[in-house]
């Protein structure tokens, strides 16, 4: 679009310039031929009013040559005076004139144009001088016909051409006037070779001089574009690594000025994106993506919670603490997070997320913070899944000489608490209320192996018929007044919902 704009710019430039300059030339032209003709008139007064021929030819002859005619006539149309120019310059016997143009002070009849218009098929054969003898003829005719209706006391001009157009000239008329006496006129014809030469010269130089500066700015203008388009391009690649979740991708060309700032901008904006993204990825590693997303859509911080309606797992290892004075540190942190990954990988299955890992010990929170109106049974199928494959890695273990370890399951279920709590400095989103600690001390009295939870959660996950009990009995649990009816789960009896098989191809175990 710039480069159109100058181009049209400098085409009207051109223009405006080519037509100033040609009526420049023309106006110069004009007065020069008025000049010499008004020059010729007044110095023609007295010879031609005193009769004297001799002494106007002499002044004739004393004007420039570049004339193809000058006459003198009488006020009665008489020629009294010629330059010999038509006599001895031989002119091309096809030449052909004609008064296409008149000046704008004076009008030519129409019919003019039909006497002055010479026939060249009559005439090719002819000399150069009876043309030029014919010639002659006809402008006398005319001046003598018209003189007295477009010929009068004021100077004047008008165009000639050969009919073929290839030469052109001007006549300039010019009163012989002494007192108000006018005794007859000088025409002075010259040609308009040279102003014709120089408006071509102009036009010629006015469109090479366009077409450098065009190309040149041009040129310039796409060097000025590539510069200016380079950041650019830089910014929608970096924008576009960004998009693509590139976060370390930065631009590592150095620009000045408005656009340098705008990169450092960019880079600054890259690294506290990466340096976000690194936070966001390592909270994720303590809470879930749940919890995670939905700590951050809420802007962080403390709030004030909701109730909810969830089931929460304990998981505890058996025999840990001997097991752990038994090995190196080394063994027991290698066990535990096979452990832990196992238990997690089964939570995240049934739709749960890890609420916490407490030495050997975790807790698992079903329907919280993303709401699971079958909780209950996913908690509890959760459970057997991850008796399944404690049982699977320990013959595994048995095989490759490691050591086995068991677990209990605690599991209970009903309205608590959940939302971020804790200091200023730390917090952690979990649950709280009376269902969490009935499930933890469940766990504790679940036994290895064992899966204990209530009675009502029992009735709550069982409400399809999927799951198989084992004892039930009545158990005193610490904090609660009066007995709780337990029952042990011992395994899911429609095995199209277990998914257990699938899960142990995944994880490459196999009873």
């Amino acid at each position: 679009m710039i480069n159109a704009s100058i181009v049209v710019v400098m085409a009207a430039f051109g223009g405006i310039v080519l037509d100033r300059q040609q009526k420049l030339l023309e106006e110069q032209f004009t007065k020069s031929g008025q000049l010499s003709a008004s020059q010729l008139a007044g110095s023609a007064t007295e010879p031609l009013f005193g009769g004297d021929k001799f002494s106007l030819t002499l002044q004739i002859n004393a004007l420039t040559a570049d004339t193809i005619d000058i006459s003198v006539f009488d006020f009665q149309g008489r020629v009294k005076a010629r330059t010999n120019y038509l006599q001895n310059n031989e002119e091309p016997a096809e030449s052909l004139f004609s008064f296409f143009e008149q000046a704008p002070d004076f009008t030519i009849p129409a019919n003019v144009y039909g006497e002055i218009e010479l026939n060249s098929s009559n005439i090719t054969s002819q000399s150069g001088a009876e043309y030029k003898k014919e010639l002659v003829s006809t402008i006398n005719h005319i001046y003598t016909k018209y003189r007295n209706q477009w010929l009068e006391d004021t100077p004047m001009s008008f165009d000639w051409q050969d009919l073929d157009s290839t030469r052109q000239w001007t006549t300039f008329v010019s009163p012989v006037k002494f007192r108000d006496a006018v005794g007859g006129h000088v025409f002075v014809t010259t040609s308009r070779k040279e102003i014709t030469q120089a408006k071509n010269d102009i036009l010629q130089f006015i469109m090479v001089v366009s077409f450098i500066l065009v190309v040149g700015v041009f040129t310039l203008s796409m060097a000025i574009g590539r510069r200016l388009s380079k950041p650019v391009l830089d910014l929608i690649k970096a924008t576009n690594a960004i998009s693509d979740e590139q976060y370390s991708y930065r631009i590592s060309k150095v620009y000045h000025g408005e656009f340098g700032q705008l990169i450092r901008s960019f880079n600054h904006m890259a690294e506290e994106v990466e340096r976000k993204q690194k936070v966001e990825n390592a909270l994720t590693h303590f809470v879930s993506d749940s919890v995670a997303d939905q700590y951050l859509s809420e802007g962080g911080g403390r709030g004030e919670g909701k109730m909810v309606d969830a089931s929460v797992i304990f998981v505890d290892i058996v025999g840990f603490t001997s097991f752990s004075e038994n090995n190196s540190a080394k063994q027991v942190a290698e066990i535990l997070n096979e452990y832990f990954e196992y238990f997690t990988y089964c939570c995240e299955f049934y739709g749960g997320h890890v609420d916490k890992f407490i030495g050997d010990a975790a807790m698992f929170v079903f329907g919280a913070p993303n709401e699971d109106p079958e909780h209950p049974f996913n908690a509890a199928a959760c459970a057997v899944l991850m008796q399944k494959i404690i049982a699977d890695i320990n013959n595994k273990h048995k095989a490759q000489n490691k050591p086995c370890l068991e677990i209990r399951i605690g599991i209970s279920s009903g309205q608590m608490l959940a939302g971020v709590i804790g200091s200023k400095s730390r917090l952690q989103y979990t649950v709280v209320g009376d269902p969490v600690n009935l499930a933890s001390r469940l766990c504790d009295l679940a036994g290895s192996g064992g899966i204990l939870v209530d009675e009502s959660f029992f009735n709550r996950a069982n409400h399809h018929n999927y799951l198989s009990s084992g004892k039930r009995v009545s158990v005193k649990v610490k904090g609660v007044k009066e007995e709780v009816k337990t029952v042990f789960i011992e395994d899911i009896i429609k095995t199209p919902y277990s998914h257990f098989e699938t899960v142990r191809e995944q994880l490459n175990l196999h009873a």
